[in-house]
């Protein structure tokens, strides 16, 4: 009797262990890609910048 309680009782651990790590997953699945999208704006918002640096040196460059 007191065994089979046990088993229960762990088997219902594994299952909402189980539930608990889909979830997680999930969760981290979803911040890996904010970080994608985050890392790509940060990019494109530095090639402008370095654009626009680029630019202004080439100028001074023709100037002088």
């Amino acid at each position: 009797m007191l065994s089979s309680r046990v088993h229960n009782n762990s088997f219902v651990d594994l299952q909402s262990f189980r539930e608990a790590l889909s979830v997680l997953q999930r969760q981290v699945e979803d911040l890996d890609q904010l970080k994608a999208r985050h890392y790509a704006e940060i990019i494109e918002h530095e090639e402008e910048v370095w654009d626009v640096v680029q630019g202004k040196v080439g100028h001074d460059h023709s100037h002088g």
